[in-house]
């Protein structure tokens, strides 16, 4: 993607888990400038199988928790969990749990979290 550079390679997977890495990248190309406001956007494609993107944008350098939950309410994956500098990020998810285990088919709910900032968003995995 033009403008774009991994800022780091990380494994959701547990530790004791072989996994592919999966990629969260920040844009960096100097003409878009950072974001203004927070916003979290549809992930894409969705429906997804077996992995899809998730992009938000943060206008300020802070504390950020991106989180998977089934439509009971449990969480099922934690995507981004610490400080990120203000910015435009992509998060690929793979479909696993926090344990690394292939999730069902069905409706899934996003949930970006920030000390200002709460927006969640649907999603549709199939298998």
């Amino acid at each position: 993607l033009k403008g774009v550079r991994p800022l780091r390679t990380v494994s959701y997977l547990h530790p004791n888990l072989v996994a592919e890495p999966a990629v969260i990248a920040q844009a960096t190309d100097e003409s878009v400038g950072e974001p203004q406001v927070y916003t979290l956007y549809q992930n894409y494609p969705n429906p997804f199988n077996p992995s899809t993107d998730i992009m938000f944008d943060l206008p300020n350098n802070g504390a950020v928790k991106l989180q998977v939950y089934n439509t009971l309410g449990q969480r099922i994956r934690t995507l981004v969990d610490g400080v990120r500098p203000a910015g435009a990020y992509q998060v690929v998810w793979d479909g696993r749990s926090d344990q690394g285990t292939s999730v069902a088919a069905g409706v899934y709910l996003y949930r970006l979290e920030t000390p200002s900032f709460v927006s969640s968003k649907k999603m549709v995995l199939l298998r």
